[in-house]
């Protein structure tokens, strides 16, 4: 971290916890909100800011959503799990990012409250909602990019299961709360992604999810999603 190596002698304390996102199932094509259950935010990118917005400390959950890093002791930081998957180096590499495209392809993150790291070890969890508040989506819908990347993890560890050394090209998946269906229409910006599909574009391998409220949400459809992944795999 910046921190640290600004200043090898400073303490440090393990900050560990889950992250978490809401999921819904939808056995016939419907969301049954009432079945709505937790599942683990797996293999995300996950960055530890201080009040200063600089990242102190960088880790990945792992398949039970778990992360652990040691950071510098009594400072004010926020915990920011990214609906992001990388793995650099040698051997197996892949850079899977859910974005916004009709916010200039912002990658999607949830955070934590600030808080102090303290003296001693500590946990905090972070978890997203669904938004859903028993008739329409109340609040930020903040859960759905983490099932969009959740759906690719189990496609890319199927693979990995049996190819262990793939290098997976990048990977930008556009899921947006205003992408609709638009016939004859493509325009990212302004949510006109025509259907959820697979394209490669001046981006580079692109997949883009519906997401509008009463239209077509694909979020949730994991196989729909495995369905476009395989594309881009192919």
């Amino acid at each position: 971290s910046s921190d640290l190596a600004a200043n090898p002698g400073a303490s440090t304390v393990t900050l560990s916890g889950s992250a978490t996102y809401d999921s819904i199932p939808n056995p016939a094509g419907a969301l049954v909100y009432s079945g709505v259950s937790s599942k683990p935010v797996r293999g995300a990118s996950v960055d530890i800011v201080n009040s200063s917005s600089v990242v102190v400390a960088s880790t990945t959950t792992d398949a039970n959503g778990a992360y652990s890093v040691s950071v510098p002791s009594s400072t004010a930081v926020l915990v920011r799990v990214k609906a992001q998957m990388h793995q650099g180096g040698n051997g197996a590499t892949w850079d899977v990012t859910v974005r916004d495209n009709t916010q200039s392809g912002a990658i999607y993150a949830m955070e934590s409250a600030t808080f102090s790291t303290g003296a001693a070890a500590s946990t905090r969890d972070v978890h997203a909602p669904s938004g859903w508040d028993g008739s329409s989506y109340g609040s930020t819908r903040v859960a759905a990019p983490f099932a969009v990347l959740d759906a690719i993890y189990a496609a890319q560890t199927k693979v990995l299961s049996v190819a262990p050394a793939t290098v997976f090209p990048p990977l930008n998946v556009y899921w947006s709360s205003s992408n609709l269906p638009s016939a004859g229409a493509f325009n990212p910006a302004l949510g006109q992604i025509g259907t959820t599909s697979f394209a490669l574009d001046s981006s580079g391998r692109s997949i883009y999810v519906l997401g509008k409220e009463n239209v077509d949400t694909d979020e949730y459809d994991s196989s729909v999603i495995a369905h476009e992944w395989g594309h881009y795999y192919q």
